[in-house]
């Protein structure tokens, strides 16, 4: 699983300007500390670029990945945050994570719910914008706020808030991938009592050991928070809907 953020603008491009900010500067400060979460997290991540350099709409933009998350700060006279999905391209998977992540901000900063939002091109054959027209997997674009909004702007100015943003792109990125996977592992589960889900759970480099799953120690590596608090909000739901 390879996951790519992209901090929109960069070098020459600045982006949007205005209150006394750069667009440029605040999508690389929040996808510097998104790549370090999730690389916490153990997921592989590339980043289109690490320094203020000029990238392009490229393929440099869009490296091959299995996950592309652009981020982008708007303007205009409107204030809020907003996630743009795909219309096109793994719609289904686009939509989920572009709602994971619109909520997993929203649950960190009080911006403005804007909602999710997909375009199409002028003949109506594809996404409007290049970043979900172009990656090879599940692309979203979050615009986090608008530069020229006195509200906003005291977010983006934050050094703080911005690492909150961070945090929330991040941990909707993992409640995406782990919702799939403890999807399918609850569904093993009902199989022989645990084997095959561990077994897969493995497989996806989430546990260790399942074939040690009886023994006195069991898991070799204790299961991630996060994974487990997505597993126990999945089961909590099956329950309820039988």
């Amino acid at each position: 699983m390879r996951i790519c953020i992209d901090p929109g603008h960069g070098g020459k491009d600045p982006g949007a300007v205005s209150n006394g900010l750069k667009e440029k500067d605040i999508t690389l400060s929040i996808a510097l500390e998104t790549a370090r979460l999730l690389r916490a997290a153990g997921q592989t991540v590339i980043l289109t670029r690490e320094t203020d350099r000029f990238i392009d709409l490229t393929q440099e933009r869009a490296p091959a990945a299995d996950i592309s998350v652009s981020i982008h700060v708007n303007a205009g006279g409107g204030y809020g945050l907003e996630t743009w999905v795909s219309a096109f391209h793994h719609v289904k998977e686009s939509r989920q994570l572009g709602q994971a992540i619109q909520d997993s901000i929203l649950k960190r900063i009080q911006f403005r719910d804007r909602g999710i939002k997909s375009k199409a091109n002028s003949s109506g054959t594809d996404d409007y914008l290049y970043m979900l027209r172009k990656p090879k997997g599940v692309a979203v674009l979050v615009e986090c706020g608008f530069i020229d909004s006195t509200t906003d702007a005291a977010f983006l100015r934050s050094a703080d808030k911005l690492k909150q943003i961070a945090q929330g792109i991040a941990s909707g990125i993992l409640q995406y991938l782990a919702k799939g996977v403890i999807d399918v592992a609850l569904d093993k589960w009902m199989v022989d009592g645990g084997q095959a889900a561990l077994k897969y759970l493995e497989q996806k480099g989430l546990v260790l050991n399942a074939a040690d799953w009886g023994k006195e120690e069991k898991l070799a590596a204790p299961v991630p928070s996060y994974l487990f608090w997505m597993m126990m909000q999945r089961l909590t739901e099956r329950m309820e809907a039988k």
